[in-house]
């Protein structure tokens, strides 16, 4: 190439910068001329380089006529140079070996041709031949370089290719699992709403169920408790009527006294009338007859009808009590089974208004059915209050509560104790008389059942009453002594063993054949 642009390049000034600068793009459209795929057309290739070079160097166009002949000849010269290196790029980059043979024996011709013409010119100077190697050395050394770093550039391009389809595939498949990820957590939100929404209809349920149950709980507590009235009613009025019964009993023999007297009266007035004189026989018959029936019409009068009486009211803890053994001025009112409400029901239907003192000795069964202590005082108030209102005047007396076996009778009686502090009454101790100094019931005072009193017990509760209020003749006291002595012994101990219901009071602890209601 030196030999043939000697002309063009001044002596090789400017090879350097033909290389760098002309020389890729001549190689460049080498190349195209090989990816196109189309034949490659030396001549062409020679006026192209040597348009680039004329264009590039304008200043060696005005050389003059003697040179050109020598610029016809370096023309040829690098057109066989030009294939040449065609030659060589085309062996370097993918040419066929046919065509590498053909270029090299055009190239041989060329050189040949080219030979002969150099030598007839005699303006061209001999080139040493290690002028002119340096040159092509440095141009190889320059390709091969530029090959190499291609190659690198082709080789990282790849690398970036790869790194960037990892990449892409790196964040789709991060995509992915970020998808996912949204996907099982919307899943599992879905999942604890239902297990949330399993459990609210679960606790609704059971909540449904707890009121369902609790309202059935209510009515069976409503029906017990009607039945329990309804028993209680039934149970009272059949303990009235037995009442009435022995009320009626009880009235028998001082009926048949009080008859047999006003017989004798009858029968010592006819003695006398029969003795008397004739002429008045009739008339002292008839007014000995008149004074024997205001005498019976006096000893029938009823116990409302007396003035300044005392009347002993209670439960069957009283029912032992006789009439004879006890002033004429005092009263006995027993009802069996009494609770103070059924208490306070009878003091309202009965006339009390001229009765100067009252008794309450009631509250034992209240006690055995355990009711609350400030209700059992709330329905003693009730009673009090019921007692004054029918009679203002009356003195009232409270009486504890006797002794009862498995009853805490303690409790009530300080209840009791507290209402005669309040309405400023009269109590009567029971306790302390009925019990021994251990602390267990004194069996004597006791039926079997361990409820009802003794004759000795009765006349024990009757003493302490006395103590209060007034209600022994002294004729009577001497006679309960007598008779609480012969008592003594016959019952001895109270059975603990039997847990039953009498059937004639209704109490438990006791059999039937060991009541003595009646």
């Amino acid at each position: 190439m030196y030999h043939t642009t000697s002309s063009l390049l001044v002596n090789g000034k400017k090879l350097l910068v033909f290389i760098n600068d002309h020389l890729p793009e001549v190689l460049n459209c080498m190349k195209n001329y090989q990816i196109n795929g189309k034949p490659v057309d030396l001549n062409m290739l020679n006026k192209c380089i040597y348009d680039m070079i004329s264009v590039n160097f304008p200043e060696q166009e005005n050389h003059s006529n003697s040179t050109k002949t020598n610029e016809k000849s370096c023309e040829n010269i690098e057109h066989s140079q030009a294939k040449s290196i065609m030659s060589i790029t085309c062996t370097s980059n993918t040419c066929s070996n046919t065509e590498n043979k053909n270029i090299n024996e055009e190239n041989s011709e060329i050189s040949t041709k080219d030979n002969s013409n150099i030598k007839k010119k005699e303006d061209i100077k001999e080139i040493h031949s290690d002028t002119v190697r340096q040159p092509l050395q440095n141009v190889n050394e320059l390709l091969h370089a530029r090959e190499n770093i291609t190659q690198d550039e082709n080789s990282v391009k790849s690398l970036l290719h790869q790194l960037l389809d990892k990449t892409d595939s790196l964040f789709e498949l991060v995509k992915s699992i970020d998808k996912q990820c949204i996907e099982d957590k919307q899943d599992f939100q879905n999942k604890i709403d239902q297990v949330n929404d399993r459990i609210t209809a679960f606790s609704k349920k059971m909540c449904t169920i707890d009121e369902h149950q609790t309202q059935h709980l209510y009515d069976i507590e409503n029906s017990v408790k009607l039945v329990k009235v309804d028993q209680d009613k039934n149970f009272s009025h059949v303990h009235n009527k037995i009442q009435s019964l022995a009320d009626r009993v009880k009235d028998l023999p001082s009926r048949t006294q009080y008859n047999a007297k006003n017989f004798e009266v009858e029968k010592s007035n006819e003695n006398i009338d029969y003795r008397s004189v004739n002429s008045n026989t009739a008339n002292t018959s008839k007014t000995y007859i008149d004074q024997s029936h205001t005498t019976i019409r006096n000893s029938q009068i009823f116990p409302d009808e007396r003035k300044e009486k005392t009347l002993i009211i209670g439960s069957s803890i009283i029912k032992g009590i006789d009439a004879n053994k006890v002033g004429k001025d005092v009263h006995i009112r027993t009802n069996r089974g009494a609770t103070v409400p059924t208490l306070t029901e009878k003091i309202k239907k009965s006339n009390i208004q001229h009765y100067k003192s009252i008794i309450l000795v009631v509250g034992g069964n209240d006690a055995s059915s355990r009711i609350h202590p400030e209700a059992f005082k709330e329905k003693y108030d009730d009673m009090i209050k019921t007692v004054k209102s029918i009679n203002p005047g009356i003195n009232i007396a409270v009486s504890e509560i006797c002794p009862r076996r498995n009853v805490d009778t303690e409790i009530y009686n300080a209840i009791l104790h507290r209402v005669s502090t309040e309405h400023k009454l009269k109590i009567i101790k029971q306790t302390d008389a009925f019990v021994s100094r251990g602390g267990d019931l004194v069996s004597s005072y006791y039926h079997r059942d361990g409820i009802h009193l003794t004759n000795q017990g009765t006349i024990l509760l009757l003493r302490n009453i006395n103590k209060v209020v007034n209600i022994f003749n002294q004729t009577t006291i001497s006679q309960s002594n007598n008779e609480s002595n012969e008592q003594h012994g016959k019952r001895q101990t109270i059975a603990n063993t039997f847990n039953g219901i009498c059937f004639n009071c209704g109490f438990y602890g006791h059999h039937c054949k060991d009541c003595h209601t009646l």
